[in-house]
């Protein structure tokens, strides 16, 4: 009830322990709707607080935080450093029906960084190991996804001849080029759910980055059968 919210929030201010502080400064991370009944609490316990400290508050907190609530403040948060910790988070709790909320923060995590621990988050959801992957440049992914696709176990000499092929696009940093060639390729149906999922979500994007290739490839390998 959020009448009863904000009697509790306006109590806990007029108490007058200071131990309240530390609580009420971290409800302002998730109660954006009851922002103003916190800082007016926060101003009867002494402490005045502007938008550049609540940016700057530990955010270790995000560890006991239930996935409920990390959906809460997944949907509505916008600085990248704190999404990308949150989908960390909820890659830990290992829930794949959350695998749509985690994908949808794509256009709001923008810089490389926190780019590449998005999709390392993606990735660990699934079971997809990408650390590897990361932090490297495209020749030595290009090395490395070409080890893998030809360590694929297929007789098929026109598809192997094929998977390379589609290597190149990699090789040349048209990311989307190969992915579709890779899909083109690849028998989706023996994929997951979840790892479907992601593969239509990257196939539907404009331009990818090396790192959402690299993922999406990791995850296309798993459709190919082994002969033996």
């Amino acid at each position: 009830n959020p009448r009863i919210r904000r009697e509790a929030i306006g109590a806990l201010g007029d108490i007058g322990d200071e131990k309240a502080i530390e609580p009420l400064l971290r409800s302002l991370w998730l109660e954006k709707a009851n922002a103003r009944y916190i800082k007016e609490a926060l101003r009867k316990l002494g402490k005045e607080i502007n938008e550049e400290e609540i940016r700057s508050l530990d955010i270790s907190f995000l560890e006991s935080l239930e996935k409920e609530e990390l959906l809460s403040l997944l949907q509505r948060e916008e600085d990248e450093e704190i999404l990308s910790y949150i989908a960390f988070r909820i890659a830990e709790i290992g829930d794949t029906s959350l695998l749509p909320e985690l994908l949808g923060i794509r256009e709001k995590i923008r810089s490389p960084r926190f780019k590449r621990q998005w999709v390392y988050s993606i990735g660990k959801l699934i079971g997809v190991n990408i650390y590897p992957y990361l932090n490297t440049d495209r020749l030595a992914l290009f090395q490395r996804i070409e080890r893998v696709l030809r360590g694929i176990p297929t007789w098929d000499k026109g598809i192997r001849r094929r998977l390379l092929l589609a290597l190149r696009h990699l090789g040349e940093g048209n990311y989307k080029k190969f992915l579709e060639r890779l899909t083109k390729l690849s028998d989706l149906s023996k994929l997951k759910e979840e790892e479907k999922l992601a593969i239509n979500f990257f196939l539907e994007k404009e331009e990818l980055s090396m790192e959402e290739s690299a993922l999406s490839a990791l995850i296309l390998v798993k459709s190919f059968e082994n002969p033996h």
